[in-house]
């Protein structure tokens, strides 16, 4: 078997093991398992995202086995870091919803990495990238259990999740299809520009698809526009990702999703369209 066709076969096996067990998260799980479920999510996405920030900020201008011995000495610290920080914010914000909170956490954050041990340069390092993969990698998921908790709208994260998984699928399908011109040849080269106008139509029918389920008050030829709207977010969330693994040097943000790498890898675009969807439902 191919390489490619061994990747394929992980994912398809890894949906069909994850669908199911969303499905039923979604539709018969408790409110304390779902809040528990999204604060998981909300941990592994900041590890992984400070295990590609942290070592390269830590040994940054310093030569490749300098990061590579950050990396594993970050290895050790940030799994319980993340853990940690992360569950302490959703279980307080689930009782309190407040901004504070969010304060609370940056000044522990920055505590944590000036008492930790090192030179000043890993001091900053540390603390820029733990901020940076906190406010990028676990408000989003903030957003997410938001959407659980609105009772005219707990639909939401099922439309954020399937429109997010379709485009990803439909923008990576097409471009090995007939994918000819990079969209973004630096930061993404197996992304093009015929995948990604092909993710704009599955976005469109996606969220069109979902009409009848969402009480939104609007004109039919919004459901596309948003569908649209969203599939451009998830692309960006794609090269903003990997923008940051292009500066970590790594190929993946993790691998405990087969098939797919990370967790970042499989909801990258979660992190931009979480809290556009979000504000959207408020909204109407």
């Amino acid at each position: 078997m191919s390489k490619l066709s061994s990747a394929l076969a992980s994912r398809v096996v890894t949906a069909l093991i994850g669908v199911p067990l969303l499905v039923v998260l979604f539709n018969w799980g408790a409110p304390w398992l779902l809040t528990l479920a999204v604060a998981i999510a909300g941990a592994v996405s900041v590890f992984e995202m400070a295990m590609m920030l942290v070592p390269p900020l830590q040994a940054i201008g310093q030569p490749l086995d300098n990061i590579k011995t950050a990396r594993r000495g970050a290895s050790v610290s940030l799994p319980l870091i993340a853990a940690i920080v992360t569950a302490l914010f959703f279980f307080a914000y689930a009782r309190q919803p407040q901004l504070y909170v969010i304060v609370l956490i940056m000044v522990a954050l920055m505590l944590t990495t000036v008492l930790l041990p090192g030179t000043i340069d890993r001091k900053l390092g540390s603390l820029v990238a733990l901020i940076v993969s906190f406010s990028w990698a676990a408000l989003p998921w903030v957003c997410v259990w938001q959407m659980f908790h609105r009772s005219d709208h707990p639909q939401g994260v099922i439309l954020l999740l399937t429109l997010v998984w379709i485009c990803d699928t439909v923008a990576y399908f097409a471009g090995r299809a007939f994918g000819k011109r990079p969209l973004a040849k630096t930061l993404s080269p197996k992304k093009t520009i015929e995948g990604t106008l092909c993710s704009l139509v599955g976005g469109a029918i996606v969220v069109s698809a979902f009409a009848p389920f969402m009480s939104w008050n609007v004109g039919w030829w919004v459901y596309p526009l948003i569908g649209i709207v969203g599939a451009v977010l998830v692309a960006v969330g794609d090269l903003l990702e990997s923008l940051v693994k292009r500066f970590a040097r790594v190929d993946d943000s993790g691998s405990i999703l087969p098939g797919h790498g990370g967790l970042l890898d499989c909801t990258d675009g979660v992190l931009t369209t979480a809290p556009a969807l979000l504000l959207w439902l408020q909204y109407v």
